[in-house]
């Protein structure tokens, strides 16, 4: 990789991890060049403002995104049930990641960017999830009575409010368990009286199987 392209990389990166865990009003330029040790000038050559700079991250973040999307989606060695069950994770996953300071920061301070953010919300990972569960709910696996969009909604909301340091800091368990459990209550819930039943004997034949194994 040519020197140019290392910079590069190397400030979407420390701006990355900045921006996250400041948000985006409140990391100056300045701060970033301190970080990075180098000089404004520098920066600027790469990327002329900080909305610029903003704005490359979030295209990365996208296609990083509708990559491991397409991955889960278009697979053909799982169910749609395990599809819409790794959804559902990698949803909760990037929230957490993305953090609580820096999306409603973005979409404050640099609408125009969050616009972008929120159309792929709704082409790609809204609409994918709704085909998905659309299916289970023509299989009769999912219930009929639960909107999709409502139900990634409460989910992500869910995620954003417990995947925290504070929330973690009071509670007896490690983060993996929290969100082990936010996906066995949403995934579970959604599912019918049949499809439960089969869901936990399904799961019991593979635990069996697995300790076997061991």
């Amino acid at each position: 990789m040519r020197n140019r392209e290392r910079t590069r990389d190397r400030i979407l990166k420390e701006a990355m991890d900045l921006f996250l865990g400041f948000g985006f009003s409140r990391v100056t330029m300045d701060e970033l060049a301190f970080r990075l040790g180098m000089s404004k000038k520098t920066i600027y050559e790469h990327f002329p403002s900080k909305e610029i700079l903003v704005r490359e991250l979030v295209k990365g973040a996208i296609r990083d995104i509708e990559r491991e999307v397409d991955r889960i989606v278009f697979s053909r060695r799982m169910d749609f049930v395990e599809k819409l069950k790794q959804l559902l994770s990698f949803i909760g996953m990037t929230i957490s990641n993305f953090g609580r300071a820096f999306a409603p920061d973005l979409q404050r301070k640099a609408p125009e960017v969050w616009r972008e953010i929120d159309e792929f919300r709704k082409e790609k990972i809204l609409a994918n999830f709704g085909r998905l569960f659309e299916d289970g709910v023509r299989r009769g696996i999912f219930r009929r009575d639960i909107n999709s969009e409502l139900l990634v909604r409460m989910y992500a909301n869910t995620v954003q409010a417990t995947l925290n340091p504070e929330v973690l800091s009071e509670l007896p368990v490690s983060a993996k368990d929290i969100f082990d459990g936010i996906i066995r209550v949403f995934f579970e819930g959604i599912l019918t009286e049949r499809a439960r039943t089969e869901h936990y004997r399904k799961g019991v034949i593979e635990g069996t199987k697995r300790s076997k194994r061991e």
